[in-house]
């Protein structure tokens, strides 16, 4: 009986430490994230990931809502391939910011520009909406370099590159 009642003591324990206000407030984090995604249309309502859901699941980077929105939009239809490698190379940046001010470069690229900061506060919409706030280090697209790369993509040289940008080389 002894080490009946210890071990209903040991799983009264263990799910005490489950339930612990630090476990709970992941809990009310993951439920926002679903209702989240739910309205953005990663998971029907069966909880099933739906094609886009899949998508983002398969994208490795800090916010794949915001790069499976743009993969999945037109953003980059209109663009020759330099304007699709400059206008990414903004997601590669080790700033932790969405930068609303963006290079005018070629009118395909300013509309993609415009398109993206729509979708972006589209997804903030909905996120406010469930009083949700993204940690900042999940949200990176800096295109102060877009121009450079977009002219390294058209064979420029590293000399002319250099002119178009003060970031450092990393």
């Amino acid at each position: 009986k002894f080490y009946e009642y210890k071990n209903y003591q040991n799983k009264i324990e263990e799910i005490n430490k489950e339930i612990n206000p630090e476990n709970m407030a992941y809990f009310d984090e993951f439920n926002l994230r679903e209702k989240i995604l739910k309205e953005l249309k990663y998971i029907n309502e069966d909880n099933f990931l739906s094609l886009k859901g899949k998508a983002a699941r398969e994208i490795n980077t800090t916010d794949c809502v915001i790069v499976t929105e743009i993969l999945t939009s037109d953003i980059l239809s209109e663009l020759t391939d330099s304007e699709i490698v400059a206008f990414l190379s903004g997601f590669a940046t080790n700033k932790n910011i969405i930068e609303v001010e963006y290079p005018q470069i070629t009118p395909n690229l300013n509309k993609a520009f415009i398109k993206f900061l729509e979708l972006y506060s589209d997804i903030k919409a909905i996120e406010e909406k469930y009083n949700f706030e993204e940690n900042k280090y999940n949200r990176r697209f800096v295109p102060e370099v877009s121009n450079a790369i977009k002219r390294w993509m058209e064979g420029a040289s590293f000399g002319e590159i250099c002119k178009l940008t003060d970031l450092e080389e990393s």
